[in-house]
């Protein structure tokens, strides 16, 4: 049991992690901030899943 960020007792599952991956193998990346929004559309992808999940960007230009 711990509190939320609300401060009401709740048990938490246990420690999940979930990682997007995006690379430059099949696209050409711009900068940051076109490799940060991957990122997250990936991490949220990844977060759909059950327990720790990555997922890699196959996306072609």
């Amino acid at each position: 049991m711990a509190l939320d960020r609300q401060g009401n007792k709740r048990e938490f599952p246990f420690l999940s992690v979930a990682i997007g991956i995006c690379h430059n193998r099949d696209r050409r990346l711009t900068g940051f901030a076109q490799i940060a929004h991957l990122g997250a559309e990936l991490k949220k992808a990844a977060k759909t899943k059950t327990g720790s999940a990555y997922v890699v960007d196959r996306r072609k230009d």
